[in-house]
């Protein structure tokens, strides 16, 4: 027959309290690994290059890049060319 010992008093407070502090660091461990899922599955719109066109009414071409792994979808882009802190003429051409 083997006996069984009963656990040391304040144990359970222990045990408790341990299963406590594990259920907590793992939702923070949940929280933490879906806030990285998120932020690397997202779209990174970019400036690839820009380039000055012609030196009599010059054209300023710039062009942008996904640079993350996920398509941009409905991506509204506005770009505002100033000099001197005052913004120029705001014709542009659509691409």
């Amino acid at each position: 027959m083997v006996a069984i010992a009963a656990p040391p008093a304040g144990s359970r407070n222990v045990n408790k309290g341990a299963i406590a502090l594990s259920a907590y660091a793992t939702r923070k461990t949940a929280q933490v690994t879906t806030q990285i899922l998120l932020t690397s599955q997202r779209p990174y719109i970019g400036t690839e290059s820009v380039n000055l066109i012609r030196e009599t009414n010059p054209k300023v071409s710039v062009e942008l890049r996904n640079f993350g792994s996920v398509q941009a979808e409905d991506a509204v882009i506005t770009i505002v060319l100033r000099m001197n802190r005052q913004a120029l003429c705001s014709d542009s051409e659509p691409q």
